[in-house]
């Protein structure tokens, strides 16, 4: 630890691969063997780190996506020099080792602009990632009053732990927006009480299945007075990221990644973010289609869009010994293509002259032949109740409502002021 520590500090002109490099030498001595316990130690880079050997195999193992992607949402601001050339703040949520921040120095120096860093505020979990944080980040400034180290999680930081006064703020959430645990609502409100001077968002994350719109949601809550600058929106599914092997007897690594990017910023001057008391609402794709609409469900498929709204966060709890008759049902309203409603829905449009009849394997086909495909009553309301069960079934996966009772009504509040109401 502190021949790594002494490597780091005696570095004239630090770089992110520079500091790559010093930590898988200081791994050199473990064998291939107990490097790869270490790496699947790291379970993809989930886990909190709490070892100076952890933290080293994951700056090996992973630092050169975290660099890949923090730089590609750097080079989405046109003209830096005139963006980023005056004093400078910087908030590193979840900041693991300061990977961000270390990379955005490095975009400072390779576009010829002054390092005008005042304050830097690191914000993680992890005692002994954020003490690296710190390290790495003083490698470039030599200045340590002007890093602050705030050892919370994300809900647990308050508003004096992220006081800024400088001109420009930017804020860096890498591989964090999507940890379902955070409270995405109360993040964006502890953010936009404390507007000062103009503030850049550098979201990303990779793609996971069903947290992906978590940064869009987070969006969101800002995107309601005035509508911020977005420079870039992005999501890419197979990114390749080539790079040399730092011990000799490996082969060249080629590594694919995903990539979910959203940059954004506020005006100075403007307002963007107002308390609310509801949550973003989050959007699904299937739903349900009606038989006299078979013919047309290719064409329909661009209605299998639908939004949610709940009086809780959709999206922001793990699901944990999920039922397996639930996990159909939820996969059956929300797995991507429209699905085909069950005779229950089909019969409650009988007034529109849907009829059913059997054919000779059994299967139950509604028609309608004098059906009017232009009407939006049939096209949108198999949607709708989709929208309804989906609400329900989220409730429940999520515990908000208990499905051995039997009747629900529930009024959920939030600092005791009703927010809203479900009975039924």
């Amino acid at each position: 630890m502190r021949e790594y520590v002494n490597r780091l500090q005696s570095l004239p002109n630090p770089t992110f691969q520079q500091i790559r490099r010093i930590s898988n030498e200081a791994l050199s001595h473990f064998s291939k063997s107990e490097r790869d316990t270490f790496w699947r130690n790291l379970n993809q880079g989930v886990d909190l780190l709490d070892s100076h050997d952890l933290m080293c195999q994951y700056i090996f193992s992973y630092g050169n996506m975290h660099e890949a992607k923090i730089q590609k949402a750097l080079s989405s601001i046109h003209k830096p020099k005139e963006v980023f050339n005056t004093d400078i703040a910087i908030v590193d949520w979840g900041c693991g080792q300061g990977l961000a921040t270390v990379c955005f120095f490095d975009y400072l120096k390779s576009q010829g602009i002054p390092n005008n860093t005042q304050k830097v505020i690191l914000i993680e979990p992890s005692e002994q990632a954020l003490g690296r944080a710190k390290l790495h980040t003083n490698v470039y400034l030599n200045d340590e009053p002007k890093i602050q180290l705030v050892n919370k999680y994300l809900d647990d930081v308050e508003k004096t732990d992220i006081e800024i006064n400088q001109s420009i703020t930017v804020h860096f959430f890498s591989n964090i927006l999507d940890v379902p645990q955070i409270d995405l609502k109360k993040l964006a409100q502890l953010v936009g009480e404390n507007v000062r001077g103009e503030h850049y968002f550098f979201c990303v994350s990779p793609l996971i299945e069903g947290r992906s719109h978590r940064l869009d949601a987070f969006y969101n809550y800002f995107n309601l007075v005035n509508t911020p600058t977005v420079f870039s929106n992005l999501e890419q599914s197979e990114n390749q990221l080539q790079f040399l092997a730092e011990d000799a007897h490996l082969k060249d690594i080629t590594r694919k990644y995903t990539l979910k990017l959203k940059v954004f910023k506020f005006e100075k001057g403007k307002i963007y973010y107002i308390p609310i008391k509801y949550f973003t609402p989050v959007q699904f794709h299937a739903g349900y289609y009606l038989d006299c609409f078979k013919k047309e469900r290719d064409e329909l498929s661009l209605l299998s869009d639908f939004e949610v709204s709940a009086p809780f966060d959709i999206g922001a709890s793990v699901y944990e010994d999920v039922n397996p008759i639930l996990a159909v049902l939820n996969n059956i309203i929300t797995r991507g293509l429209p699905t085909k409603a069950s005779p229950f829905i089909e019969t409650k449009f009988a007034s529109f002259g849907n009829t059913s009849q059997k054919n000779d394997l059994g299967s139950i086909i509604f028609e309608n032949k004098n059906v009017d495909t232009n009407n939006l009553q049939l096209t949108q309301s198999s949607i709708a109740i989709a929208r309804l069960q989906k609400t329900i079934i989220e409730a429940i996966l999520t515990e908000k409502l208990d499905i051995h009772q039997s009747q629900w009504n529930v009024l959920v509040k939030e600092n005791d002021v009703p927010c809203a109401a479900m009975a039924f």
